[in-house]
């Protein structure tokens, strides 16, 4: 029923660590993000991604190991959320994958509380890994010991350094905050910091840890019960040859030897440590939850001769999460709250530079859809197109909180910029040698006027004061390389053909009576030229020779000739939404197409006809003046135009620019307000945006120094760039500093409105102060333009659009705002909030429409109708209406007025079981996210007589579970998160014998994907065509993943699950484990399943793609099951994937 597309995987790091792990003398990165662990190779320059791999489950801890056999580290990897698991892989060179040294160990232990967090640790000795998952449960992973007689080492064996089964040392310290190995003790030696029962201080303890027989035996080592203070934090172990450990506090720092001895650095002012990282033996840094970036250093007091701390900040950055020093001051900063990097440390100020920035997009805690709305049929539907979808996210933590534009699509890489130009009106791209195979000069068109530029072989360019004749007084129409060695120049007044030997014009041509020459189109044999509703065509090969002349009726708006050979070519007119296939013998009609009957601008502004289609006909790309594109495919032989499809790209007229790709295929590059690459994969024609937001004239430039560049031309300059073929995240980030907690969107006005709040420190008390604010982001700018501050101690919770009232009482398009005043004291609830609506003026300025106090937090808010909303107010659902008056009247009860004559009214009440996490609407419809009792849909009924409004609940689920986030798909059906990370789809029984069963929402469909949702939205009348999937809801996670939800075609159901579920039983996954029951939904009161129910997931089944041949046919026969044999080829199912994969 369901499918699950991942567009982005997560971005936000927790876990790394350093390793050699793909070859023996080479340092790699390994980071885990959530259920994917990506291998960097570190160079100078930065680092690089060698290799991605999933892991079926969510990493929780990792850590590296070398058996003495093996010339690479081996990897501990373990998973879980509900269930915890174990398993160790390596890197197989020659395979060039990593493979299974240990099948996963299933640790899980359901009865036992949850630690606060999860610790792997390792032995500096190489004698034991640990893992601490649950209170009170320390889980020894011993490695095997070179045996020693006779106080000699015995010669090494297979195993030594492996590791071996777990063992389960119980801790009598329950409340454990952080444990670690000491270095320079024979046997493991682990210290302890926890805070003992009833005390108000910390303490730490260590054990000494040995091996005998397979269990690890604890006794206790010289540290016991020494108090750490009250804010201690984490220890970080000292190597030799000082060994010991630091006792990191927000107020102070310890240094503790191996004797139990102290000394102190106090910390000013109070700081909140985040991790840590070891440079030396006597350096270390610490990062803090400012992003700042400190050096730790333990130096010996000649005067007493004891080594004491000192500290000192060097630098700010993002927030760590984790550190790992790579080498040479090299330092990867992995970050959950803001972008990670990669930091050169130096000795001179500055001491932290950033060297690299990998993007994160989490955590996301809102978005918003910013599809354009462009794409659609004949019919009217819009056309599901990923490529033209942005989405903006309220991302990041603490100090890094941005407002991220984030779309999916083709890459440039800037090589230069080529100068500043303003007034481009064409680009081309000569060979000043006909025979070499790169180009070296640039032609620049402008309105009255040529530039030309030459490259160098050095890669220095020279502009030209003249070049081989040409008229550079004029403004060029087109420039080209001709047959024979010539090059072609057409103006706006004369055609001229230049010998590239002599550098003279051989002949020349000018139009009859004067006439203009508005626009041309050439290849290397032919040449047509448009004068006003005249179109003429020249052959190049006999000097100009004038073949074919005909007058329209209509004056020519765009013309164009394929390639050579060609017999045809392509032309449209202004007036009228026609395009006409014409023989290049007599101009004669072959086929023509009407694009619109209705009279707009949309006529053809641009024509292309280009094989884009590999081993496909010809295509006719034809581009209107109101951003539309329509296509065509050509038959070959009768030249007649079919397949007639037609996609929008934006709202500016588009223009046309074939580049050849290193491959040979045609890429064509369409410049308009949302510039796009369009080019063929898989047989069908690909749009994907491009990241040249404001070009207008591009033309393909495969230099000697630049080989498979462009020039691009922008409003302002010239460009010289690269097209990066892979399509990636594209991400535009608008700093705000505070944290972005809201987004909301009016398409009305083009205005982004946000929720903000910022941190400061209470210099009386020493607390953390909010503040909350409403900004005004200005869409096409992605700039702040106004701010509204909301009252002391208010928190914003939620934000909408919709229709309301105005301040003159007519319905425009405004925000509405729901907060919260915290509560007070041992009162942790809060007592009170309000509702506030705004209006933007037309100068973009924020204006105060109205404002209701309510009776607790309003943590959701959503429109129904035009003036009426609906709100999750403290433990009620509320339904409100906005009103206008003409005079001003004030009722504590149940209205609330403003100074615009604008009025809150409660329309009606419901209570909920516990508290409401958020509300969702659909036609009238809600849905009701209750945080402990799940999901619910509500109705309005209003009387007839008296007129007033009551809810009625008409369904709900009755199985319990802690909801994160919700929205209703359709009338009857709810879709909602759980703080597991499983998804569920629930649906109404309209249908249903009883009563009862009509009021009952059933569980239809579920998955687990690991990942805290934040918010679900949903899709609104949009397709794709000829899928088998139809997109439904987007949702984004707290580790930076957005997903994509679709539903499955009742007739492909089957198909669907039954290739999931033989593709899962053919092709394990890393640690053995299988796909299935990695995705079955599980929570911490049950595993309900033992795989997902009626959900596939996207991502899984392409993996199909990539099988070997022999495998592929396996799975589809069901692997050897005749009852499991999908009933289908081998190339069906690759086709149906295919298909599939442009979901994302």
């Amino acid at each position: 029923m369901s499918y699950l597309a991942t567009l982005y995987e997560a971005s936000s790091v927790q876990i790394a660590i350093k390793a050699e792990f793909l070859a023996a003398g080479e340092t790699s990165l390994i980071v885990a993000k959530s259920s994917h662990i990506e291998v960097f190779k570190v160079s100078r320059t930065g680092i690089i991604l060698q290799e991605k791999f999933p892991i079926y489950g969510r990493v929780i801890a990792l850590a590296a190991f070398r058996p003495q056999q093996s010339g690479t580290d081996h990897l501990l990897i373990a998973i879980g959320q509900v269930n915890y698991k174990y398993f160790t892989i390596s890197w197989d060179p020659i395979a060039k994958k990593p493979k299974n040294e240990h099948t996963a160990i299933d640790f899980s232990s359901p009865l036992t509380p949850l630690s606060d967090s999860f610790m792997c640790l390792s032995d500096p000795g190489k004698n034991m890994l640990g893992l601490y998952v649950y209170r009170g449960k320390f889980l020894a992973i011993p490695q095997v010991r070179q045996s020693t007689r006779g106080g000699k080492r015995s010669r090494a064996g297979p195993d030594v350094g492996n590791i071996q089964d777990l063992c389960i040392v119980r801790l009598k310290e329950l409340e454990i905050i952080d444990l670690k190995f000491l270095f320079g003790t024979s046997l493991p030696v682990l210290a302890v910091l926890h805070k003992p029962l009833m005390a108000d201080e910390m303490a730490v303890n260590t054990y000494e840890l040995s091996v005998k027989s397979g269990e690890v035996k604890l006794s206790e080592w010289r540290i016991r019960d020494l108090k750490g203070g009250q804010e201690a934090l984490f220890l970080i172990p000292v190597q030799p040859p000082l060994k010991g450990l630091f006792l990191i506090g927000a107020t102070n720092i310890q240094y503790i030897n191996n004797d139990g001895k102290k000394t102190f650095q106090p910390v000013d002012p109070p700081t909140v440590w985040t991790t840590w990282e070891m440079l030396g033996s006597e350096r270390y840094i610490l990062g803090d939850e400012a992003g700042g970036l400190h050096l730790l250093l333990l130096q010996v007091d000649v005067s007493d001769g004891k080594a004491r701390p000192r500290l000192k900040k060097i630098g700010d950055a993002s927030v760590p999460e984790t550190l790992v020093h790579l080498n040479q001051g090299l330092l990867f900063l992995g970050s959950s709250s803001g972008d990670s990097q990669l930091i050169q440390l130096y000795d001179d100020e500055p001491m932290v530079r950033v060297q690299q920035v990998l993007d994160n997009i989490g955590p996301m805690v809102d978005f918003r859809v910013m599809d354009l709305d462009y794409s659609r049929s004949d019919e009217g539907t819009r056309q599901y197109s990923p490529g033209h979808i942005r989405f903006l996210s309220a991302s990041g933590g603490h100090k890094q909180g941005h407002l991220r534009n984030i779309r999916s699509g083709v890459g440039l890489d800037d090589l230069g910029v080529l100068g500043e130009m303003r007034g481009v009106r064409g680009l081309w791209s000569l060979r000043s040698i006909p025979e070499s195979s790169f180009d070296d000069v640039l032609v620049v068109a402008f309105v009255d006027e040529t530039r030309i530029f030459k490259f160098g072989d050095t890669g220095d360019i020279e502009e030209l004061d003249e070049f081989m004749g040409f008229a550079l007084d004029q403004r060029t129409v087109i420039a080209h390389n001709a047959v024979g060695g010539r090059f072609l120049q057409v103006t706006s007044t004369a055609v001229r053909l230049v010998d590239a030997g002599s550098g003279t014009t051989t002949v020349k041509s000018c139009p009859d009576d004067g006439l203009t020459i508005t626009m041309a189109s050439a290849n290397q044999d032919l040449l047509i030229y448009a004068t006003g509703p005249t179109l003429v065509l020249l052959d190049l090969t006999q000097n100009l020779k004038e073949c074919t002349r005909k007058t329209f009726e209509n004056e020519i708006s765009c013309l164009n000739i394929p390639a050579s050979p060609s017999r045809i070519c392509a032309v449209g007119f202004w007036n009228m939404s026609l395009v006409l296939i014409l023989s290049l013998e007599s101009f004669s009609i072959l086929s023509q197409e009407v694009l619109s009957i209705e009279d707009s601008i949309a006529t053809p502004r641009s024509l292309l006809l280009a094989r884009i289609l590999e081993n496909g006909p010809p295509t006719l790309l034809v581009a209107l003046g109101d951003g539309s594109i329509f296509t065509f495919s050509i038959n070959e032989t009768t030249c007649a135009l079919y397949e007639k499809k037609n996609i929008i790209l934006g709202t500016q007229p588009i223009r046309f620019q074939p580049i050849l790709r290193g491959d040979g295929k045609t890429t064509v590059f369409a410049t308009c307000d949302h510039p796009s690459i369009i080019y063929g994969s898989d047989g069908r024609i690909v749009y994907a945006s491009v990241t040249a937001d404001k070009s207008t004239y591009v033309t393909s430039f495969n230099s000697h120094n630049f080989p498979d560049a462009v020039v691009i031309a922008s409003e302002d300059d010239l460009k010289l760039s690269v097209v990066d073929p892979l399509r990636t995240m594209h991400i535009q980030s608008l700093p705000v500093g505070d944290v972005v907690r809201r987004i909301a969107y009016s398409k009305e006005k083009n205005n982004i409105a946000v929720v903000t709040v910022s941190k400061a420190l209470d210099p009386r008390t020493g607390d953390d102060l909010h503040t909350s604010y409403i900004r005004l982001i200005d869409s096409a700018t992605f700039s702040v333009v106004d701010s509204y501050k909301l009252h002391e101690l208010e928190l914003a919770e939620s934000l909408t659009s919709g229709r309301i009232c105005s301040g003159n009482g007519l319905p425009s398009e405004g925000f509405l705002v729901g907060t919260a005043f915290p509560g007070r004291g041992e009162k942790e609830e809060s007592e009170k909030g309000r509702i506030i609506i705004f209006n933007v003026s037309e100068t973009k300025r924020i204006k105060l429409t109205a404002s209701y106090d309510t009776l607790g937090m309003v943590s959701g808010i959503k429109m129904v109708g035009e003036g009426k909303f609906v709100a999750a107010v403290g433990r009620e659902v509320e339904l409100f209406a906005l009103e206008y008056s003409d005079f001003q009247s004030k009722s504590a009860a149940s209205k609330s007025a403003s100074a615009t004559g604008c009025t809150i009214t409660t329309l009606a009440k419901f209570s909920t079981h516990s508290a409401p996490l958020d509300v969702a609407t659909y036609n009238g419809i809600i849905a009701v996210g209750d945080f402990m009792h799940g999901p619910s849909i509500l109705e309005c009924i209003e009387d007839k007589e008296s007129k007033k409004t009551t809810f009625a609940e008409v369904a709900r689920a009755y199985n319990h579970g802690w909801l994160a986030a919700l929205e209703l798909l359709d009338e009857k059906t709810v879709f909602c998160a759980d703080t597991d990370g499983n998804l569920v789809v629930w649906q109404r029984q309209l249908s249903g014998v009883t009563e009862d069963d009509r009021k009952q929402l059933r569980q239809i469909a579920s998955i687990k994907i690991g990942e805290y949702v934040n918010r679900i939205r949903r899709i609104t009348g949009q397709t794709l065509a000829g899928s088998k999937v139809q997109p439904k809801a987007y949702f984004s996670t707290v580790d930076g993943s957005m997903f994509l939800l679709g539903e499955i075609q009742a007739s492909e159901i089957d198909l669907l699950i039954n290739l999931q579920t033989n593709l899962a039983n053919a092709v394990k996954g890393l640690g053995g484990l299988n796909f299935l029951t990695c995705r079955a939904m599980s929570t911490s009161l049950a595993n309900s399943n033992t795989e997902p129910i009626r959900f596939v997931d996207g991502n899984f089944i392409e993996a199909f793609l990539d099988l070997p041949e022999d495998v592929a046919t396996a799975v589809v026969k069901g692997n050897g099951k005749a009852i499991d044999d999908l009933g289908v080829s081998v190339q069906d199912v690759v086709d149906i994937l295919e298909t599939l994969k442009r979901l994302r």
